[in-house]
């Protein structure tokens, strides 16, 4: 999934693990763990953002993608770590 932020630029999950894999060949893996954590941090932010926006979506919206209320809450009330 990519995502274009004006002050970020673009980046991808995917990228981001091109990159990494890339530099545990090139470094061993003792230089991984900066990729692995970018990529962490990235998938957490990408959660913590569609959960916010589902819980602020519409019962037309919902129905449209198939969710319940209920379910767009449960879903908007998990912390971000959790998938």
């Amino acid at each position: 999934m990519d995502t274009t932020r004006p002050e970020f630029g673009t980046y991808s999950v995917t990228a981001v693990g091109a990159e990494q894999a890339c530099v545990a060949r090139r470094f061993g893996p003792r230089y991984a763990w900066p990729g692995r954590l970018v990529a962490l941090l990235v998938l957490w932010h990408q959660r913590w953002r569609q959960r916010r926006r589902l819980a602020e979506l519409d019962n037309r919206l919902l129905q449209d993608i198939g969710k319940t209320r209920r379910e767009a809450i449960d879903e908007a009330g998990k912390p971000f770590w959790r998938p």
